[in-house]
């Protein structure tokens, strides 16, 4: 038998595997992630931090990263700028000649509203049931938080979740355009 038919007879026996066990697609048909669904309720000890990674020929929106934190009190910053502590939050980097290049704009949100955005982003798949492992591309969005006692970490260059985070970045448009 040759090489290659043992490779192929693999292959198959591989895919049927994977597919039979239930490895399909972590998406949804409709491009989302497949994720849990709950409807998410009033707390001030809910949060979401929200990093916003532009791709490198993108400046329409952006050209460098945020940095959005959003409180479940209604607290929403945003932050901007060339300083490590941008896209990362504990960065070490002190002696970066950028440290201290960090833009930031404060708004608020009532309750219901906040309430409402937290809701926004479970809808769009942000606690997805397997998280993607893939190496995301850019624009991409990283997300860590904690909405009705459901721990978010997540990295993801879904559409559909770096398009929420793009239109919340719309309102922020004095900010962004340094």
């Amino acid at each position: 038998m040759k090489t290659s038919s043992l490779i192929n007879i693999f292959a198959a026996a591989l895919t049927a595997a994977l597919f039979g066990a239930g490895c399909a697609s972590p998406l949804d048909a409709d491009g989302r992630l497949k994720h849990k669904e709950f409807q998410v309720e009033e707390s001030g000890l809910d949060w979401l931090d929200i990093a916003y990674h532009p791709a490198e020929d993108d400046t329409a929106l952006t050209r460098y990263p945020v940095r959005i934190s959003v409180a479940g009190t209604g607290a929403v910053e945003c932050k901007t700028g060339r300083s490590p502590q941008i896209w990362k939050t504990f960065s070490t980097k002190s002696n970066d000649p950028y440290w201290n290049e960090i833009f930031s704009a404060r708004e608020h949100l009532a309750p219901d509203e906040v309430r409402d955005v937290f809701q926004r982003f479970i809808d769009e798949g942000a606690l997805p049931d397997k998280p993607p492992r893939d190496i995301p591309k850019f624009p991409h969005v990283t997300i860590v938080g904690n909405i009705s006692n459901n721990k978010i970490r997540l990295i993801t260059d879904n559409t559909h979740l770096v398009s929420l985070v793009e239109e919340i970045l719309e309102n922020f448009p004095t900010l962004l355009s340094r």
